[in-house]
């Protein structure tokens, strides 16, 4: 027998055996290879898709957010005019109770615009001093001609030793208890509502304060209240017919309770009535000066002789502006797009510039990047019905000083062009 022929057969067979399976061991590789960059290459496509469709949709909210808050912004500007005017107390009431209702649907609006970005936890709270004895006071003329329209008992109740003056998000505040009473008179034909704050405790500097909201309206079971505060969920199909409502108020008024570092606690029976129990924290405010003295001073403010170019192209916003601005002394010239700004910018000299972002021709972004690239170094400020979260951080970015949204409030604009210039 020849050994070394057997072995080196042998050997020869191991080898190609081995080759073989290596052989095979590359192919399934390739075959791996191919797979993953064919799906590497549905989830780039599948990515640009996403990306695609959540700026349409970022498009969208932008959009509807100029188009429904340039409206209220002339509702709400015009109505503090008039309360800067002094009216007769008879009609002082009235006009405060148009811009309370004006601010009442804001909230709605905004609420609305909010809603996907909530899901994004994408909220962001904001501080300011307020008068909760002032809130009550205002909700109560907003509801009170609806509670007498249903003949329902309607009160509302303030614990006295509550401070007059907090610190906090008065907005959100007044769009928490805006969802949760107006629902009260929605689902209650009769019978009583009743609304009351309450001093829950002082600790560590915060006041927590408990707000209650009761009804006796159409109730719920338990099966119920697990369900209100789900998006676009109402209890019955039914009563989404008889009272109407997109289902967004309670989902959106518990999130922003839990932002807030508070609870919101429901109970309720069937036929017999609510009770929502929601309690928040704030800390003790400043008391703010006088709000028709500072109005009577305005004219006084080192805007006097100030060159603002305002870049709007609205008319009657536009209108409202030139109002506000010159009335604090103020010398203000119009660009109708961002077109015009940009030309105007470079022919003259202005201490600011108000730039409105949703303009034809040149819109506010592309026309501030151009008076920027020219080495204008003229403050630039946002001046936008538009207020989504991203939209401020596009403002920034570009190269605007600050941001004033609309609607605004007046004292607010003159502080912030004051600290622009």
């Amino acid at each position: 027998m020849d050994f070394n022929n057997d072995k080196n057969s042998l050997t020869a067979q191991i080898q190609y055996k081995m080759i073989e399976k290596l052989s095979a061991m590359n192919e399934q590789l390739i075959k791996e290879v191919l797979i993953r960059k064919k799906t590497e290459k549905q989830l780039l496509k599948s990515n640009q898709e996403l990306e695609k469709a959540l700026q349409v949709k970022s498009d969208f909210l932008s959009t509807m957010s100029h188009e429904i808050r340039s409206p209220l912004n002339i509702i709400i500007g015009y109505t503090q005019l008039m309360i800067k005017s002094k009216p007769q107390s008879k009609y002082l009431e009235q006009v405060e109770s148009i811009k309370f209702a004006a601010s009442s649907l804001l909230n709605i609006v905004d609420q609305i615009l909010q809603y996907s970005s909530m899901d994004k936890d994408s909220v962001e709270l904001s501080e300011e001093n307020f008068n909760l004895h002032d809130i009550s006071k205002q909700f109560f003329n907003l509801f009170n001609e609806h509670a007498k329209e249903k003949t329902l008992d309607f009160n509302i109740s303030i614990d006295p030793t509550i401070s007059d003056c907090l610190f906090g998000d008065a907005k959100k505040v007044h769009q928490i208890i805006y969802n949760i009473l107006g629902n009260a008179f929605k689902y209650t034909e009769h019978g009583s509502i009743g609304f009351s704050m309450q001093l829950g405790s002082n600790l560590d500097g915060l006041y927590w304060i408990r707000f209650i909201i009761t009804d006796t309206g159409i109730g719920m079971d338990e099966n119920e209240i697990k369900s209100i505060f789900k998006h676009f969920i109402q209890v019955q199909t039914t009563i989404k017919r008889e009272y109407g409502g997109v289902g967004l108020g309670l989902s959106i008024s518990k999130k922003l309770v839990e932002l807030m570092n508070g609870k919101l606690i429901v109970n309720s029976q069937k036929n017999e009535g609510s009770t929502f129990t929601f309690i928040l924290p704030f800390k003790k405010g400043k008391k703010p000066k006088n709000q028709q003295q500072k109005f009577k001073n305005e004219a006084n403010t080192p805007l006097k002789g100030k060159r603002i170019l305002l870049a709007e192209d609205d008319l009657f916003n536009k209108i409202l502006a030139i109002k506000v601005l010159e009335g604090v002394g103020c010398q203000v010239t119009i660009a109708n797009n961002g077109k015009e700004a940009v030309l105007k910018a470079q022919n003259e000299q202005f201490d600011a510039i108000l730039m409105d972002l949703h303009m034809p021709v040149l819109d506010g972004f592309e026309a501030t990047k151009q008076i920027i690239s020219s080495g204008n170094k003229t403050p630039i400020l946002g001046f936008t019905a538009d207020v989504l979260k991203d939209t401020r951080k596009k403002i920034l970015t570009v190269g605007m000083q600050m941001v004033i949204p609309k609607p605004f409030v007046i004292n607010e604009l003159v502080a912030a062009i004051q600290e622009i210039v």
